[in-house]
């Protein structure tokens, strides 16, 4: 009897500890405890991580040592996305500095006047002058200083009074060969088109070249006439030698112009400048004319009058109506054919963007025909 019931007793114990224990077994609640722990921290320590780089991501600055770049998955992940972020587009500066645009006419106060976009031609050679500064294929002195998309054969319209073409730059048209009566004419613009002149301007290319544009005007070559000397001596003088006919630094008609040019004579005293190159802007055709003879006086040389116009710049704003402009010219070109030491002039108006020159001096129609004032100019 006192054995069964130790019996009893015995199963009732099993069947309590069966009930507490039940379908779960033991060492599973052990494993899920366990990872679980374990996950949590790894979690909540990754979290301190990405904390921690939010706040110092955005100061790096430095590339990342190749420790990080070797080390775990989680420092290669960390790599990948805290390199510094690029700057906006508009603070972004390129890697070599764009080669300039050929650069602009100007004077004393006129904004600048765009770049031809023709480039030289390099066989294009017209030799059937003497080399003394003047005569040529065509019978006058006429040039034509051109810039921009301009159709300049279709301006000339077969005028044989046009000898000339210049355009600010040593790139020689393409459409020389359309007009073989005509020379170009390169131009030592300043230090910026240096590389390119020396490149271009050599034996046969022209017979004719021009030394710096307005050296005395802010805005254009704008140099000392010491440096012009020196610039001289290594871009221009070479040329020389190679059977060109050079023309000097054309400074404005400011009196500073005349100031920059003697000195600059003075200081190339073993330079060949052949003949001198002068800009000349106003109203009056007497004054116009009175600044031509003082140069011709002063320097004792042939001249070309490589930019002039019927154009205040004095800041009185008195600008020429389309009459005036019609005689200014009509009375300039008069003087200049029958003055044998003016060997060349340009008419500044060959151009679809006058600039700020009154649009009363433009010579040409849209299409680049010669407009009612172009044609007195070529001669029709």
């Amino acid at each position: 009897m006192a054995l069964n019931i130790v019996r009893l007793v015995a199963l009732a114990s099993l069947a309590v500890i069966g009930a507490s224990f039940g379908a779960q077994p033991a060492n599973a609640v052990s494993l899920e405890s366990h990872h679980f722990v374990r996950h949590d921290h790894a979690a909540r320590h990754h979290g301190l991580v990405a904390k921690r780089q939010a706040t110092t991501r955005p100061r790096r600055c430095r590339a990342r040592t190749s420790t990080l770049a070797n080390g775990s998955s989680s420092a290669a992940g960390t790599s990948s996305t805290s390199a510094a972020p690029a700057p906006p587009a508009s603070s972004a500066r390129p890697t070599t500095t764009p080669a300039p645009a050929p650069p602009p006419p100007a004077t004393t106060s006129k904004a600048q006047a765009p770049a031809t976009t023709s480039k030289a031609a390099t066989n294009n050679n017209n030799n059937n002058n003497n080399n003394n500064g003047g005569g040529g294929g065509g019978s006058g002195k006429t040039g034509i200083a051109y810039a921009g998309n301009v159709n300049v054969p279709a301006f000339i319209a077969g005028s044989r009074q046009v000898k000339y073409i210049y355009n600010w730059s040593p790139w020689k048209p393409e459409f020389m060969g359309e007009i073989p009566w005509v020379e170009y004419v390169p131009m030592f613009w300043g230090e910026k088109q240096a590389g390119d002149f020396d490149r271009l301007v050599n034996r046969g290319y022209a017979r004719f070249a021009l030394g710096m544009n307005e050296p005395n005007q802010e805005g254009q070559a704008n140099i000392p006439a010491s440096r012009g000397a020196q610039l001289w001596r290594q871009h221009l003088q070479p040329l020389k030698s190679q059977g060109y006919t050079l023309g000097s630094p054309a400074p404005t008609n400011a009196p500073s112009g005349k100031t920059w040019l003697r000195d600059f004579l003075n200081q190339c005293g073993d330079c060949s400048v052949d003949f001198i190159a002068t800009h000349w802007y106003g109203t009056d055709a007497q004054q116009f004319i009175a600044h031509l003879q003082d140069y011709h006086n002063t320097f004792g040389r042939n001249l070309w009058v490589t930019e002039y116009a019927c154009q205040d710049f004095s800041g009185r704003n008195q600008q020429c109506s389309s009459g005036q402009v019609s005689s200014f010219m009509r009375t300039t070109r008069d003087f200049m054919e029958g003055a044998s030491w003016v060997q060349a002039y340009f008419y500044f108006g060959v151009l679809h963007d006058m600039n700020n020159v009154q649009y009363t001096n433009k010579l040409i129609n849209g299409d680049s025909s010669p407009n009612t004032l172009g044609r007195t100019y070529i001669g029709y």
